[in-house]
């Protein structure tokens, strides 16, 4: 039984990918974040369990995403020091055609 996997569409000249549900929810909230991207506490908030081991899944996967540390307030609104932020900024293209083979691939299996 092939793994499922969910089309998201892409902000750059790769107009979509497929990705695992798990790994969909964190790259979808970091395009919506644009240049401001998303804490480590954002990503946890929507739902990504592990956004460090998330965010490296993408970046195998060919996501460009740039990673940062900085200040933020929690939901009970302590000050958290030197928490990740991730800013989404694109995906390879190499990426996205080799995906689209190994894809094409498989079907003909």
């Amino acid at each position: 039984m092939p793994k499922r996997s969910v089309t998201v569409p892409l902000p750059n000249l790769v107009p979509e990918v497929s990705v695992p549900p798990h790994l969909a929810v964190p790259l979808t909230h970091l395009i919506n974040a644009g240049v401001q991207g998303a804490t480590t506490l954002e990503l946890q908030a929507v739902g990504c369990l592990h956004p460090s081991r998330s965010v490296a899944k993408l970046k195998m996967l060919g996501a460009l995403i740039v990673a940062d540390q900085s200040d933020a307030v929690d939901a009970q609104g302590a000050y958290r020091r030197r928490i990740a932020r991730y800013v989404y900024q694109g995906w390879r293209q190499e990426n996205a055609i080799a995906d689209k083979d190994s894809e094409d691939i498989e079907d003909r299996k």
